[in-house]
């Protein structure tokens, strides 16, 4: 068997993976060999030589789950035989004392870290074993101390710095399982354990400080600031041949190694006052470089005109729109800053942020100087944007009314109509259309918004088509299909669809006759009238959420259910042999194998759950808002679900839940 030099020189050996596979391979042999010599010489037992000292649990503990039935677990425990069914059974438990270890097999510090142990009522079975150095058992009291589960590394082919990595990431709340394994050298579980901590970091700094009591001496160690300051305090008294170097070793033990201030505090150390916090160390902040932006010096056409409440239309974003001319200043570009690493007090690197510089703008309209950062207009026009690409367009203005013999309309760029687009006629635009006057049985098409000050008689034979909203003082008799949302001051015997909602406001809001569908909402005064005309409502789309959701539920149930299990009888393998045993038992290894299975189905069950809620609350938002009264043979349709209206109803939301519309 190797001691602890000869593990020194073997994990600093090229082929440490082989190596280590040959040396667990052999000791596997060898305790299995042992395993079942001991069963089958003393089967029925509770108790041998070899795990006499090991503090079992309770009977009854252990066995307060044995009704609830798992077909996992009980399939494996079909495969097993009754003398591995046995090793669930108890032993008894005998209490040691620092007595029973003999200082002739034990070195002065090992027998400290033990009497440590039992002093403060620790599970000593974990690490009282020769075969540990004293920094190893070390790792695994303090381990016990703060409640880890140490058997992730209570294994004497750990080094303890090694242990150390698990520790400090058992502490950190972090998924050890990725790195704790024989075949990681003491680089690569630093490396995964580094990840792992940046990934929480940039999730949620505040989870990732800590605090924690030294029990041997009485010290109170605590971060603060996402890890980039350690404070230290006194609960009671140091003994007198504790020095400063002591007491880096113990921050150290804690994870706090880097940027200690201990020298500034200008005392000698039993000088510290008791429950008076001084720093320990401090960290550097990694600096974050902000992305490079352009400045720009006139408004987009991209503003949304609104409906008043008096019916009216609000233009004045669009009267926002500012015409360039040759050689005005359109934009200025800010180069990105950069950033630079951090480290926080435990050593880990914090990477900083370099911002991102963009690239150019594309544009035939502009002029760029030698800098490359000043866009000055080449033409007289209106700016308009589109992602990277920017350009000055023209606005064709026409006078008075569009009628029909003067021919069609058709423009790249924005139209702007200062009279009415009567009967008959057709407007088309790549970028807005805009009337002043009234709008008849036209057709009318935009890429962008069209805004319509008068309002809409189509006279059911008009259509408009907008790829972004339609805005208008009303609509009557008209077909409208908007790639937005839709908002007028009433909307009367039209079919009206849009991506997004429908909105009505003024004193005349309201929806009465056709079809209106929208993708999200509609909002209104008034849905139908009196004379019970009939009005279709519909929001959303279908989707059906109860049995997905009552699935999910019972899988997860089951299979926490059977995890529950299948840990029981992990633990109780564990109290048997001891962790250094346990962990490398037949019987531990199948259980572990199917644990690691329910884990990646229940992780499976997760992602489901998180999409299906994700939906549920997108849903949610799905509805029909009427302020005033929806009157009688309204037929509503959300998200599938279908209402037609017996009674009117006032002041009413609608919206979908499972297979039903509801009311609030």
């Amino acid at each position: 068997m190797a001691d602890n030099d000869e593990l020194d020189l073997i994990f600093e050996s090229e082929d440490l993976i082989g190596l280590l596979d040959d040396i667990q391979e052999a000791q596997n042999k060898k305790e299995q060999s042992q395993s079942e010599a001991e069963e089958s010489s003393n089967l029925g037992s509770s108790s041998s030589a070899d795990i006499a000292g090991v503090v079992s649990e309770n009977k009854a503990a252990m066995s307060s789950n044995s009704s609830s039935g798992s077909e996992a677990f009980e399939q494996l425990l079909g495969t097993l035989s009754e003398a591995e069914r046995s090793i669930i059974g108890n032993v008894n438990t005998k209490v040691r004392k620092i007595e029973d270890y003999d200082p002739e097999i034990y070195s002065r510090p090992q027998l400290e870290q033990i009497k440590l142990g039992l002093d403060h009522g620790l599970d000593v079975s974990y690490y009282d074993s020769e075969e540990l150095s004293f920094r190893q058992m070390r790792e695994i009291r303090v381990g016990l101390e703060h409640h880890l589960d140490v058997t992730f590394y209570a294994n004497k082919y750990y080094r303890d710095k090694q242990m150390s990595e698990i520790r400090l990431g058992l502490m950190e709340e972090l998924d050890v399982v990725s790195y704790a394994r024989l075949i990681y050298s003491l680089p690569d579980m630093h490396k995964c354990r580094r990840e792992m901590f940046l990934n929480k970091y940039k999730e949620g700094r505040s989870v990732l400080d800590r605090e924690y009591i030294d029990l041997q001496y009485g010290i109170r160690i605590r971060t603060e600031d996402s890890v980039m300051r350690a404070y230290f305090s006194l609960t009671k008294e140091l003994p007198e041949d504790f020095t400063w170097t002591n007491m880096k070793t113990i921050l150290a033990l804690y994870g706090v190694n880097s940027g200690l201030k201990l020298d500034e505090i200008g005392l000698d150390i039993h000088e510290l006052r008791l429950e008076k916090d001084y720093l320990a160390a401090e960290g550097i902040p990694p600096l974050i470089g902000k992305d490079g932006y352009y400045e720009y010096f006139q408004e987009a056409m991209d503003a949304k005109p609104k409906v008043k409440e008096d019916g009216s239309i609000d233009y004045r974003a669009v009267k926002n729109y500012a015409t360039v001319k040759v050689g005005d200043k359109v934009a200025v570009y800010h180069d990105a800053t950069p950033g630079a690493e951090g480290l926080t007090v435990s050593g880990i690197e914090i990477p900083g942020y370099t911002g991102k510089n963009l690239p150019k703008l594309e544009s035939k309209s502009l002029d760029v100087d030698e800098t490359g950062k000043i866009y000055t207009a080449k033409k007289q026009g209106l700016v308009s944007r589109h992602g990277n690409a920017i350009s000055i367009i023209d606005q064709l203005d026409i006078d008075g009314d569009v009628v029909y013999g003067k021919g069609n309309i058709r423009f790249d760029g924005n139209i702007h109509i200062h009279g009415s687009v009567m009967e008959n006629t057709s407007v088309e635009a790549s970028g807005e259309i805009e009337v002043d006057g009234f709008v008849e049985g036209a057709f009318l098409r935009a890429g962008k918004n069209i805004i319509i000050h008068r309002g809409v008689n189509g006279n059911d034979k008009g259509t408009i088509e907008s790829k972004q909203d339609v805005v208008a003082a009303f609509l009557e008799n008209i077909a409208v299909v908007a790639g937005g949302n839709v908002e007028a001051g009433y909307i009367l015997n039209s079919i009206v669809t849009c991506e997004q909602s429908i909105k009505t406001n003024g004193r005349k809001s309201l929806i009465c006759g056709g079809k209106v569908q929208a993708g999200v909402s509609i909002e209104t005064l008034t849905i139908g009238s009196q004379s019970h005309a009939k009005t279709e409502v519909e929001v959303g789309k279908s989707n059906e959420f109860g049995e997905k959701i009552m699935a999910l539920t019972m899988r997860r149930r089951k299979l926490e259910n059977e995890m529950e299990r299948v840990r029981d009888g992990m633990n109780t393998v564990l109290q048997k042999f001891g962790a250094l045993r346990g962990r490398t038992h037949e019987m531990y290894l199948k259980l572990e194998d199917v644990l690691e299975k329910q884990k990646e189905e229940l992780a499976l069950i997760a992602e489901e759950q998180e999409k299906l809620n994700k939906e549920i609350e997108f849903n949610r938002n799905i509805f029909v808002r009427v302020t005033g009264t929806v009157y009688t043979n309204t037929f509503l349709k959300i998200n599938g679900n279908k209402l037609m209206l017996q009674e009117d109803k006032k002041n009413v939301k609608f919206y979908s839940k499972g297979r039903h519309v509801e009311e609030e």
